[in-house]
Order: C-alpha cells, then sequence, then structure tokens
C-alpha cells in the first residue's frame, strides 16, 4: 500500500485534466453538428454562424478560466501530492478522490450558464435578424422606420381608426369615411410601394370597398405599430450584448469570473429586452426618431436606470409618493470604481451601510482582492460614523478606520491631545471620542482586527514575485 500511494494523487491530477478536456472536445463536436445541421436548412446562414461565433465566446471564456484559475491550482496540489509523503495516506487519498469526482459538476457548473448565455444570444439575434417582417433592416434603417411610425402616429392614425378598419366591417358608413380611408390607402401605398398592389387612383376607388384590400391596410396598420416594439427589442439586445462582452473580457482578465457571473448575463439578456419594450410604449405617442435606437440601446447597459424610470413614471400615473431614505453611495469610498459598486450590487451591498456591516468571509469568496474589499469596508466604516466630516479626515492622512484607530491610539486619546487634533482635522471633539469608544468595543473591535489580519496578509506567491523583484 505503501508503494501505490504516493501515485495516487498523480494518476487523479490526469483523470481530472482528462475530465475537463473531454467536457471541451465534446462541447466543440456539439458546436460544429450543430452549426451544420442549422444552417444546412437556411437560405442565408450567414447571421447564424456570426450569432454562433459570438455565443462560443462566452462559453470558451468559461472554460478557460475555470481551467486556469480553478482547475489548474488544484492540478497542482494534485501534483504536490504525489510526491510527498503523508502519513495519513488513506485519508489524504480518499479526500482526494471526493474532490476529483466533484470536477464533473465543477466543469458543468461553469460550462452550462454559459451555454444558455450562447444560446440566448442566437435566439435574439434570430428574432431580430431572420424573424419577419423587418428582419436585419431594423439594424440598418431604424430612422426609416420611425419616420414611418411617426407619420403614421402623427397623421394617419385617427383617419385610419375613424374609418372603420376594424374585425367588424358591418355598418360601416363608407360613404362618410371615404375620404380618410383613400387618404389612408394613398399614404400606405407611398410608403410601403412593394408590400401593396401598385394602382392608380381610379382603380383604388374602384376597390376601396373590397373587404381583402381594408383588411391589408389593417396589416399593414398593424405591422406599422410594431415599429417602436422592434426596435426597442433589437437595440437593448445589442446593447446587453456589447456589455456583457465588454464585462466577461474585463473580468477574465482581473480573474473575477464566477458561474454566477453567467447567470447574471441570461437575467440581464432576458431583463433588459423586456424593460425595454415597457419603456417603448412610454414613448409611442412622442417617438424619437433619432434617440429612440441610442435609448434602448443604453438601456441594454443600464437596466437598473430603466427600471427605476419606469417606477418613477408609474408613480406619477398613480400618484404615489416615494418614501425618503437616507443612503450613503459606495461612489463616496476612494478607489470605489463603477465596476466595483456594480460587483457589490451583485453581492447585495447597495451603500456604504452595507458594505460596513456585511459578512467578509462571503464578500472575500466573491471578490478578487483581498486587501482592496479590505480597504473598502474600513473606509466605509469610517464613512458612516462621520459622513460630511469622512472628507476631514482623508484630506489629512487618515484614509480608513483602521488608520484612524492607529492615529488615536497613539495620541492616546488624552483630552489635550484630542483636541489639538480635532482642531488640525477641522473635526469635532466628541465626535471623535465617541468614534474611538465605538471601536474598542466589541463587535466593532474584533471586526477592524479582523480586517487588518486581512489587508496585511501576503499569499506565498506575492511574496516570492516581492523578493525576486519581478
Amino acid at each position: 500500500m505503501t508503494n501505490q500511494s504516493p501515485k495516487r494523487p498523480q494518476q487523479s491530477s490526469k483523470k481530472v485534466s482528462a475530465i475537463f478536456f473531454a467536457y471541451l472536445f465534446s462541447y466543440i463536436v456539439a458546436f460544429s453538428i450543430t452549426a451544420y445541421l442549422i444552417s444546412s436548412r437556411m437560405e442565408d446562414p450567414v447571421w447564424f454562424y456570426f450569432a454562433m461565433g459570438i455565443g462560443s465566446i462566452y462559453v470558451l471564456i468559461a472554460f478557460y478560466s475555470f481551467y486556469e484559475n480553478y482547475l489548474q491550482p488544484y492540478i497542482t496540489d494534485l501534483e504536490k501530492a504525489a510526491g510527498a509523503e503523508n502519513k495519513n495516506d488513506e485519508r489524504e487519498n480518499h479526500q482526494i478522490a471526493v474532490r476529483s469526482r466533484s470536477v464533473y459538476f465543477w466543469t458543468l457548473e461553469w460550462v452550462i450558464p454559459a451555454l444558455l448565455v450562447q444560446f440566448l444570444v442566437v435566439v435574439f439575434f434570430w428574432m431580430t435578424v431572420s424573424a419577419p417582417p423587418f428582419k436585419q433592416d431594423i439594424y440598418t434603417q431604424p430612422f426609416m422606420y420611425g419616420q414611418i411610425y411617426e407619420k403614421m402616429n402623427k397623421y394617419m392614425a385617427p383617419e385610419i381608426l375613424a374609418a372603420g378598419l376594424s374585425k367588424k366591417l358591418d355598418g360601416i358608413d363608407y360613404n362618410k369615411e371615404k375620404e380618410a380611408i383613400m387618404k389612408s390607402a394613398q399614404f400606405l401605398e407611398a410608403e410601403f410601394a412593394g408590400n401593396l398592389k401598385k394602382e392608380n387612383i381610379a382603380e383604388i376607388k374602384n376597390t376601396i370597398y373590397d373587404k381583402d384590400y381594408i383588411n391589408s391596410i389593417r396589416e399593414m396598420v398593424a405591422t406599422i405599430y410594431q415599429i417602436p416594439f422592434y426596435i426597442a427589442l433589437t437595440f437593448a439586445f445589442l446593447g446587453t450584448l456589447m456589455y456583457s462582452l465588454n464585462d466577461i473580457v474585463y473580468r477574465y482578465f482581473i480573474s473575477d469570473l464566477y458561474p454566477k457571473t453567467f447567470v447574471s448575463y441570461i437575467v440581464r439578456f432576458l431583463f433588459a429586452p423586456a424593460v425595454s419594450m415597457v419603456i417603448a410604449y412610454f414613448f409611442m405617442n412622442d417617438w424619437l426618431i433619432n434617440g429612440a435606437p441610442i435609448i434602448f440601446f443604453l438601456v441594454g447597459f443600464f437596466p437598473q436606470m430603466a427600471l427605476q424610470y419606469i417606477e418613477e413614471k408609474t408613480r406619477e400615473r398613480l400618484k404615489l409618493r416615494k418614501e425618503e431614505k437616507e443612503e450613503i453611495p459606495l461612489g463616496l469610498i476612494q478607489g470605489m470604481t463603477d465596476y466595483n459598486i456594480y460587483r457589490l450590487k451583485e453581492l447585495g451591498v447597495g451603500d456604504a451601510q452595507n458594505l460596513a456591516y456585511s459578512d467578509i468571509n462571503y464578500l472575500r469568496k466573491n471578490w478578487y482582492n483581498d486587501r482592496q474589499l479590505g480597504d473598502f469596508i474600513s473606509q466605509a466604516i469610517l464613512l458612516i460614523n462621520l459622513k460630511v466630516d469622512f472628507s476631514k479626515l482623508q484630506n489629512s492622512g487618515i484614509r480608513n478606520i483602521i488608520a484612524f484607530k492607529h492615529v488615536i491610539k497613539g495620541k492616546e486619546c488624552d483630552l489635550e491631545e484630542c483636541s489639538q487634533f480635532s482642531k488640525a482635522v477641522g473635526i469635532d471633539k466628541e465626535k471623535l471620542l465617541n468614534l474611538y469608544q465605538l471601536i474598542n468595543i466589541s463587535p466593532m473591535s474584533e471586526r477592524i482586527e479582523a480586517l487588518e489580519i486581512i489587508m496585511n496578509k501576503f499569499d506565498e506567491n506575492e511574496r516570492r514575485t516581492l523578493i525576486s523583484g519581478r
């Protein structure tokens, strides 16, 4: 048994690598077969190849990120264990075997959400590029379609409705509405020259009472009223696609990718188009020909802001009051970028108050830099206690609660020293004394101690890099 035990971890590392590459090979084969089978049934498969290619970026980055940041370190540990003598060989090998079996589920945990993202990309491309009636023109000619809708909505819609273009045609006074019907028919003939039969005015007069002809007008009217929603869907999807591609590449370079990242993309791909179509309803009477595509593209980038807009409009119509809340935004913390704010909100941290008292261990599991996280939390603690005076301390070089603790402790916080310090930073002495007492009682004292440990911690790779100077 002693002769075989050192080989088991090494065999496990090979098995782990084999499992991963088997999944990767299966994806490539399935991707190729699916693309061939579906495209062979299409007249113009270019858009499908493009959509599949874009979607495969998410899956391949998921594979590579999982392998590089999670699986490769684990394989390295297995290889180290293969050459090390361990007194508890049986227990160690059992743990390794259990972890090796979990590789199946680890890989699927990453790949399945990424595959769903790829599927949504293909579906939305199909809805906006291939589905009738607008097809790819909705990407290249939104201005033209916007003009058609504006003319229809502003000049023709009342007359068409008055003309009785509804499912029930009986009982309509055609003589009274003849002029309106004629005007509508001429407009539609001019705007959709290829969709209606080309007839001169005399022929139109002869067929104006024809039920099929009026039905064709009704269909064209219904098509025109779809324009705002198609534009909203198309450009919200495009905005979401651009956002997610930019975000996944950035996260890849800073090693901040997790399976839940792909789940958030799935939610965004479903959420942003839905919200944009609701907003399109608010704009239907005052359609913005030039601005609509840009607005809905930005909805794909910032769906939460769009949801706030819908909430405000709904409150205005229902005459509901919004409760006033005193929130301390995360943006007041030094070094807090828009990306950091977005990441914290993903983790359920919406403001500085939540950050100051959030579970540190939970945040560390989902954050890519412990010392940066520790600095943010310690700044948040100082911010929520000093509020408007927070910037005064930072301007004096005291960036967070840990620095404040050491500065005040160094002065032993006697009245004379605190008075001088209070005058130097421009903050009331009582406020500084109260804060000093707060950070020296439990549980705040333990929390600050834990933050100090996190911020002063160097892992072995960082230490080796600093020593070598590389």
